[in-house]
């Protein structure tokens, strides 16, 4: 199997099973919880299993004819429905702040105490939004990783892709199963624990459902095509992870075929996004200083006017001619400016017409933040 670098990986309650045969009524609590015609598969492991589940259960229902989903398509798709849905009065944002790890901003305050979210201020919110942005897209092969959470990045997936999410967690030393039902618009996700209540959880055929097996924090997928639940760890294809051979020099590499323009809830492939990422980090840093020029010259502007209206009148009252000389000049000065302060208007348009679109408001609201920085460090030196 080319790149068959990786491996899935079943739950270790299998493997508890072989140790001890007492594990064997666990198993047979989990299987009386979903339906008889589901087996237990196995996922990557290091941080993409939640993603690699949901991934195969999405390929099986067929949910994108002819798409193919993987962990990585899935950060990507969370990524896409978290910038779309930012808005400080919408649960994703909520979460994503209230639930910071590794993209928590700040993570200590400046006597090295760790800051709780409630302590954070409005910018701070948005600085750990922004980098859940860029770190939700990170798979185990980058730093940091995202684990995937059921009830945030599993609801994304919900709503995106209109199914129901179902997360079978068994533990061993209470010996109960206990099933999450995760839907696109439950802000308190319905809980079944056996023994308690299991017995009323009752899935709706009509509707797409994925099932998930939660053991000892590993994620592995519950699937209808697999003739027998897996038990041993099975070698996988980087193409089945991440829909790319990442092990194959670029210069080897078939050249992407060119994709007719799709709309805005289809998964964009990883060859796309990378070339664009490149693209659109030299269009913002040309913004940014587009933005600071502009504020230079506009300051500037302001100035030398006040300055021109100051020896003018002193001019008409007592001519001197000094007075009116520099009059002259600040008034050429202040017509140097307004022009190059239109040049850097007119290219601050063109730049934001090559910044797609919805990313634009993203990228926007960073660079008001950095721009605020500046603004407070230059007020805090006066």
């Amino acid at each position: 199997m080319r790149g068959s670098n990786y491996v899935r990986e079943p739950i270790a309650l299998f493997q508890k099973i072989k140790e001890n045969k007492k594990s064997n009524d666990l198993l047979h609590n989990l299987k009386s919880a979903y339906p008889e015609k589901l087996k237990i598969g196995a996922a990557i492991k290091t941080g993409d299993c939640f993603f690699d589940s949901v991934a195969q259960g999405l390929n099986e229902l067929n949910i994108k004819p002819d798409y193919r989903f993987t962990a990585k398509s899935l950060r990507k798709d969370c990524a896409d429905y978290a910038r779309a849905n930012r808005k400080p009065d919408q649960w994703v944002y909520n979460s994503v702040i209230g639930d910071a790890g590794e993209y928590f901003v700040p993570q200590k305050d400046p006597d090295g105490e760790v800051i709780s979210e409630n302590g954070l201020n409005k910018q701070d919110k948005a600085k750990s939004f922004f980098k859940y942005l860029e770190y939700i897209t990170n798979t185990h092969t980058a730093d940091a990783p995202i684990w995937g959470r059921p009830n945030i990045e599993g609801r994304m997936i919900c709503d995106k892709y209109k199914v129901e999410l179902y997360i079978y967690s068994i533990e061993e030393d209470s010996q109960k199963v206990t099933v999450t039902k995760i839907t696109a618009h439950d802000d308190d996700p319905e809980v079944f624990i056996q023994d308690i209540n299991l017995n009323q959880l009752e899935i709706d055929s009509s509707k797409k459902t994925v099932g998930v097996v939660n053991y000892m924090r590993h994620f592995v997928p519950l699937l209808s095509e697999i003739s027998e639940d897996i038990t041993e760890s099975q070698p996988v294809s980087s193409e089945e992870i991440f829909g790319e051979v990442t092990e194959v020099p670029a210069s080897e590499q078939p050249k992407p075929e060119v994709q007719q323009e799709s709309s805005a809830s289809e998964p964009i492939h990883t060859d796309t996004v990378i070339t664009f990422t490149h693209q659109q980090e030299e269009i913002q840093k040309k913004l940014i200083n587009s933005y600071r020029r502009e504020a230079i010259y506009s300051i500037a502007a302001v100035i030398t006017a006040i300055t021109f209206t100051a020896f003018a009148t002193v001019a008409i009252f007592t001519q001197p001619i000094p007075s009116a000389c520099l009059a002259g000049v600040a008034l050429a000065i202040a017509c140097v400016c307004v022009y190059q302060l239109t040049q850097s208007h007119q290219d601050i348009n063109e730049l934001k017409g090559k910044v797609e679109e919805n990313i634009a408001h993203t990228f926007l609201e960073e660079t008001g933040f950095k721009i605020y920085s500046l603004i407070d460090k230059a007020a805090s030196r006066v």
